[in-house]
């Protein structure tokens, strides 16, 4: 068995401050604000931090794939997601709506919570639940090609996927924002590590790279207005994101960090969840940071970074109670039954 790489862990760590810190910029109002300010270089620094956090979600596809492996997982791993993603999209909700938070919930709304997979309520984990039960059928070409095979394929799928992608959206990934885009990015990551992309090349040259792919997409944002290079499947935002995480394998870390690190990555997935919970969302989120353009750039910035920060461990904190509480109810031992249920189902049905 392979030794764990915590470098990757630790990665997974930034790329959610780098989503709250585009959530704060995006649903927080700060970009809107910004755009229709008199002062232009505002909008344009901004714009650069806009710009750094959007490879965030390409970087946990990427991440998926390129930490995959040829053995098949568990079921039991996306039964206890998807009790989590019951507990921030259905359980928080109710909980915020006794508190008084959320007076626009009927019963159409809670349904649909209580079913956050088939309701789409956290766009990232329908992606991923799909490709989840995609991947042993994925796997089983990715892992088997010769490299030569992989190359070609890995140089096909990113022309198709994001050169393409820049002309129009042709094979309807949403943009590399869907469940097809999220599947396209997690093959690209497999492949890429199977050709050992980068992994020759000195840590400087990466960091040149990395920044030039985002110098690209920031520059043709704010002097064109043109977002094709701020999405998804833009060739430069997947080139930042494989590069973080090509450099962020091979960190060495202090023991005491990879403590941390073990505590705290687990719970990751649920920052996300809880910054996506429907009344969060709407309610705390929405264009609350939009008076952070009237002050200097300087404490903007300082601003921008601290509500992320303050979002990050909020999430974290919550996740952390929530993990407590899964355990107190030994949600991992009705996984396992849940699963166990299913296999004789299949079987019943395959022998009938």
């Amino acid at each position: 068995m392979s030794e764990r790489n915590y470098g990757i862990d630790f990665l997974r760590l930034i790329l959610m401050f780098m989503i709250c810190t585009l959530h704060v910029l995006t649903q927080g109002g700060i970009m809107d604000a910004a755009k229709e300010t008199d002062i232009a270089y505002r909008y344009a620094i901004y714009s650069f931090f806009y710009v750094v956090s959007y490879c965030g979600v390409d970087g946990f596809a990427l991440i998926s794939g390129y930490a995959a492996s040829d053995k098949n997982r568990k079921y039991t791993i996306i039964i206890d997601m998807w009790f989590q993603a019951f507990f921030y999209s259905f359980i928080l909700t109710v909980i915020l709506t006794i508190m008084g938070f959320n007076d626009g919930y009927g019963m159409k709304e809670f349904i649909k919570a209580a079913m956050p997979v088939s309701f789409n309520v956290f766009w990232y984990f329908t992606a991923y639940f799909a490709l989840f039960f995609a991947m042993p059928v994925l796997n089983k070409y990715l892992f088997s090609i010769d490299i030569l095979t992989a190359k070609k394929s890995l140089v096909i799928t990113v022309i198709l996927f994001s050169f393409v992608g820049l002309i129009a959206d042709a094979f309807k990934t949403n943009w590399g924002g869907g469940t097809l885009g999220i599947i396209i990015l997690y093959c690209i990551g497999v492949l890429a590590k199977r050709i050992n992309l980068f992994q020759n090349m000195k840590a400087g040259l990466l960091v040149c790279m990395w920044l030039l792919s985002i110098l690209i997409s920031w520059g043709v944002l704010v002097t064109t207005d043109i977002t094709r290079l701020v999405r998804n499947n833009s060739p430069t935002i997947i080139l930042s994101a494989f590069i973080m995480v090509v450099l962020f394998s091979r960190i060495k870390l202090s023991a005491r960090i990879i403590e941390i690190i073990k505590i705290c990555s687990p719970l990751v997935f649920g920052i996300y969840l809880f910054q996506l919970n429907q009344v969060v969302w709407n309610h705390f989120l929405y264009s609350s940071f939009s008076f952070v353009v009237g002050y200097n750039l300087v404490f903007g910035i300082l601003y921008i970074l601290g509500f992320a920060l303050v979002i990050f461990i909020l999430g974290l904190s919550v996740d952390f109670i929530r993990s407590r509480l899964f355990k107190l109810f030994r949600i991992s031992y009705i996984s396992e039954k849940i699963v166990i249920l299913f296999s004789k189902i299949l079987s019943y049905m395959h022998y009938s």
